[in-house]
């Protein structure tokens, strides 16, 4: 029987659950939520990590979402990104929530291509890999119409130290001539484990992040910013009456 890669994962579960609390008092206060964004400096975006990227990123809004409305604030949202949000929605609420993920791969070391198989065939080619991953996960609110920003809080993530394997395919090459095999070259991806191990990452994290963004998500301190919303709506000649 030839030997299998390990497999991708379908779907990453992102985990955690509201805390459990009185009714709250309501807030007059409203905050657009967008989806967390990755930072253009990052290891890792959602344009080259979609597999779990864009799980995080929606899990995450979902959280946010449910966070606030369990303290008394009014949202709207989620949306895909700030300029998503139309003109409408930037009126009608005070604040936007919009999250950046800024996650670095450092110490990467990969191992010699080794063949994987059996009865001397090559049924696909096998990297080991190891890495450390850190970053922080920034939540900013800004002034909904302006994007004038009013607060922030930064979560630095506890560094994680990853192994795993890289598979591919092995292409076997032979001698034209004679039929017999020459070589094995590395093929295309089978199993991208390093994405695969940063995914694990993040869920390991999630819990971390979403039980602080419920702490820094203070209603009370959130209110306190209403008066800057509406000053800076007023100088920019936007106060909506």
């Amino acid at each position: 029987m030839a030997a299998r890669p390990p497999a991708g994962r379908d779907a990453y579960n992102y985990a955690w659950n509201v805390p459990a609390t009185q009714a709250p008092a309501a807030r007059d206060l409203t905050i657009a939520v967008v989806r967390p964004d990755w930072a253009r400096e990052s290891s890792v975006s959602s344009q080259t990590h979609k597999a779990f990227a864009a799980g995080f990123s929606s899990s995450l809004a979902a959280d946010l979402d449910k966070i606030l409305i369990a303290k008394g604030i009014k949202v709207s949202g989620p949306f895909p990104t700030y300029d998503d949000i139309t003109y409408s929605d930037k009126k009608s609420a005070d604040l936007a929530l919009t999250p950046t993920v800024f996650l670095t791969m450092s110490d990467m070391k990969f191992g010699a291509p080794a063949l994987v198989g059996s009865g001397g065939v090559a049924d696909y080619v096998e990297r080991k890999f190891s890495m450390t991953l850190q970053g922080f996960v920034e939540f900013v609110l800004v002034e909904s119409l302006s994007r004038q920003k009013l607060w922030v809080k930064k979560l630095d993530l506890e560094p994680q130290q990853i192994v795993g394997v890289q598979a591919f395919a092995a292409n076997t090459i032979v001698d034209p001539a004679t039929g017999a095999p020459q070589r094995v070259d590395i093929g295309p991806p089978l199993y991208r484990g390093v994405e695969e191990a940063i995914g694990d990452a993040m869920m390991r994290w999630y819990p971390t992040i979403a039980q602080k963004a419920w702490t820094y998500l203070d209603s009370e301190e959130m209110a306190t910013l209403k008066p800057q919303v509406n000053e800076i709506r007023e100088h920019s000649g936007s106060l909506i009456k």
